[in-house]
């Protein structure tokens, strides 16, 4: 999976910025005043005609293209901040067949133990459900969902 995560496209550059690296920021484009792009990012997007400076930066603070609450869309470079029309294609095709083996066999898992969970409930004996009615009345009073999801127990 960690193999998967680098190979992946990400939306948001986050490019950590080291000492004197050029930091760029585009008045027409950020969303407040500490929204800023590295130098790649600048360099491969649009901003022809905007309000544009540059400084060089201390270290710290990292490049918000793609991020479309730093970042008007239409200043994203051509690599951040576009959503693939299908995130599984860039997956290996025996990844998403294991992955789906895997979720098949929790899901078939987690209803067995509902259904487990369900046929113990049906077993108890009234006497032993009578300690838990107050507990269960005390959470049912205040709201009719609680009440529809503990009157079952309570009227077995």
């Amino acid at each position: 999976l960690s193999d998967l995560s680098k190979r992946a496209p990400r939306q948001v550059c986050q490019y950590a910025f080291r000492k004197n690296d050029i930091v760029w920021i585009c008045r027409t484009c950020q969303a407040d005043e500490t929204c800023v792009l590295c130098n790649a990012c600048f360099r491969d997007s649009s901003h022809e005609g905007h309000e544009v400076y540059f400084y060089h930066a201390q270290a710290g603070g990292c490049c918000d293209c793609g991020d479309p609450d730093a970042w008007a869309a239409d200043g994203f470079c051509t690599a951040h901040g576009h959503a693939l029309s299908d995130p599984l294609a860039t997956l290996p095709r025996e990844t998403i067949a294991a992955t789906r083996l895997v979720l098949a066999q929790v899901l078939e898992s987690l209803v067995m133990i509902a259904d487990y969970s369900v046929a113990g409930f049906k077993t108890l004996s009234k006497d032993r459900l009578q300690p838990l009615r107050p507990p269960l009345e005390s959470l049912s009073s205040p709201h009719q969902m609680r009440n529809t999801s503990t009157s079952p127990l309570l009227n077995p």
